[in-house]
């Protein structure tokens, strides 16, 4: 009996700190697990962090120009649909979400003008034409904002330019998601329109916010003149 004991002693001298809190953990009603760095390695266990990838992987999975584009295209929409649900007497909240769809319209066509539509139309000469229809209705989409712009949400006027905003640049949305960016995607290589979105993504911080900004206004100029 004495030699039992004495084993029995060595036993739970030598057990590891974390089991004991285990049973402490247990015995209070609370689940407890070992510290990851006490557990072992399993063969095709699941690692719950996602394995790192590079940066230049990240980029190029996130830089797709297309894709990027029909980003702009859902929160533009959403804005539309914000505003059509807003109410009739919802004044405010219609000028809150005219200014945020005047400044997502000129960041989304400032882009496209400077880099999209320029690539494209060089790159793909077949696509000219309809490159050259998608300035002019971006011409009147930058014509509408700036009146937008110089209104206030209480004008007369004030909901039906919202109104005819949104009806053409629906327009042209679903005319490009349906039509032209497939015709893109096919003429076009993965890395090329990669290369096209990194450009996109590294100007959109310095596009113009707003349709009385320089850049912004030359933009409109251009549309007339190309």
């Amino acid at each position: 009996m004495r030699a039992f004991n004495a084993v029995s002693s060595r036993f739970h001298a030598a057990r590891p700190r974390h089991t004991t809190r285990l049973r402490s953990a247990r015995a209070r009603g609370r689940s407890a697990s070992p510290p990851a760095s006490d557990r072992p390695t399993i063969v095709g266990e699941k690692n719950e962090r996602p394995p790192a990838r590079s940066s230049q992987g990240d980029r190029f999975m996130s830089s797709d120009a297309i894709v990027l584009l029909k980003d702009d295209h859902k929160r533009i929409k959403k804005l539309f649909r914000d505003f059509q649900a807003a109410g009739e007497n919802a004044t405010k909240t219609k000028g809150d979400l005219v200014t945020k769809i005047i400044e997502a319209l000129t960041v989304h066509t400032y882009l496209e003008n400077e880099v999209m539509y320029p690539e494209v139309r060089t790159l793909l000469p077949d696509l000219e034409e309809d490159v050259l229809e998608s300035y002019e209705e971006h011409h009147v989409a930058d014509v509408l904002c700036t009146e937008l712009f110089a209104m206030q949400p209480s004008d007369e006027r004030f909901d039906a330019k919202t109104t005819v905003l949104i009806e053409n640049v629906t327009h042209h949305i679903d005319e490009e998601e349906n039509d032209w960016f497939p015709k893109v995607r096919a003429g076009l290589s993965r890395k090329t329109l990669q290369d096209i979105g990194a450009q996109m993504a590294d100007m959109r911080d310095k596009a113009p916010r707003s349709p009385a900004q320089p850049s912004a206004l030359k933009k409109t100029v251009d549309a007339i003149i190309r």
